[in-house]
């Protein structure tokens, strides 16, 4: 067996109710003065009852940012940043789905670095300590409470950064399931999604070892026999709790051996045209599967048995059927125009680097037309 090496240094708090610990899981951490980071879909969703309840049963004063974007950009960060230097914290709370966990994590690590660009805070190997951090995920899709990682647009050049390393993890998760009861089934269609394919491309990833291979395994697993209970039945406790395993077992996963061309070719669709990111993920996945299949044959066969119809059908097709019984049949539209460009950074994206097959430039372009309508 090849020398494997695994970081997991986040510690979770898991399961239904949690979330009305938090007051008393920071005030004896000795902190006394919070922000919370969040949208405005969490405060009109009334997520943020319990939190404030707890935050002031423990006489933690706190400050509400609410502008995160869909698609983080450093535009949202730096307003988060200003926010966070008036008001002088000394913890920040992220309440949402991964735009609020990323944008929470990148203010959090700009913050002790203000002395640099935030997009020049990852090559810096002298990069102080992210500032505390507690994530609250409302979505079973991202695993970025687990993570390291940030993903911030940048408008300049339409791409989405990935920020991160060493110093970038939260101090802790609270994950609980009824948390992400009031996510519409949409939404909760579409992050799931995401929390397959983080585990998917994990598990396929060209440096992927044996420990990861088991964790990335069992978080598919859970996101084949449970997303389509929750899409149907929101209230479905059990299956809510084991779509947020499998997020952030999908998230640790992907934090120690990266992902693949599907993220590589949707940031850039996501950068461009601002759709969300786990559906784009999906549209992608099935044309990148046929595409890797001759690289990694025997896991996706081995990928194949988690479906009913794994044993008649090729992965691809499984996948398709998969979202025909999910009802994901979204069509989005991309301009012929922006495939060259959008094509070369996928081949240069970070995310690449660690896919199966390496990418060349026309497949991806081939991929694009297949995946999208091209107008």
């Amino acid at each position: 067996m090849d020398n494997i090496f695994f970081s997991s240094s986040i510690n979770i708090n898991f399961g239904q109710g949690r979330v009305k610990e938090l007051g008393d899981i920071i005030s004896a951490r000795n902190f006394n003065k919070a922000e919370i980071i969040t949208d405005k879909g969490i405060i009109n969703a009334s997520l943020l009852d319990n939190i404030e309840k707890s935050l002031k049963g423990n006489k933690i004063d706190f400050k509400i940012f609410a502008g995160v974007e869909e698609n983080p950009s450093y535009e949202s960060v730096k307003k988060g940043l200003d926010e966070l230097t008036n008001y002088k914290p000394d913890i920040i709370i992220a309440v949402g789905g991964g735009s609020v966990m990323d944008t929470a994590k990148a203010i959090a690590v700009w913050y002790t670095n203000k002395d640099r660009d935030l997009f020049d805070i990852m090559e810096s190997e002298d990069k102080k300590h992210i500032f505390p951090v507690i994530t609250i995920p409302t979505t079973a899709g991202t695993g970025s409470e687990v993570t390291s990682w940030a993903v911030i647009t940048d408008h300049n050049i339409n791409e989405k950064v990935s920020i991160g390393g060493d110093g970038m993890e939260p101090l802790l998760a609270i994950v609980d399931p009824e948390m992400t009861v009031s996510l519409p089934p949409q939404l909760t269609l579409w992050t799931g999604m995401d929390a397959f394919i983080h585990a998917l491309e994990a598990y396929l990833s060209s440096i992927s070892n044996d420990y990861v291979n088991k964790i990335a395994y069992l978080a598919m697993e859970y996101v084949v026999n449970n997303l389509e209970i929750v899409v149907k039945d929101a209230s479905n406790l059990l299956a809510r709790e084991k779509m947020l395993l499998a997020s952030y077992l999908a998230g640790w996963a992907m934090e120690n051996v990266g992902l693949g061309l599907v993220h590589g070719m949707s940031h850039q669709v996501g950068a461009y045209y601002n759709h969300h990111h786990g559906l784009l993920n999906a549209l992608l996945l099935p044309y990148i599967i046929e595409y890797n299949y001759p690289a990694c044959e025997k896991k996706m066969d081995d990928i194949n048995k988690l479906f009913k119809t794994g044993n008649d059908k090729d992965l691809a097709e499984s996948i398709f059927e998969f979202y025909d019984n999910l009802g994901l049949n979204t069509e989005i539209l991309i301009e012929r125009r922006d495939i060259p460009c959008m094509a070369k950074m996928a081949v240069e994206n970070v995310n690449s680097k660690t896919n199966p097959r390496k990418p060349e430039l026309e497949d991806v372009k081939k991929i694009y037309h297949r995946a999208f309508k091209v107008t």
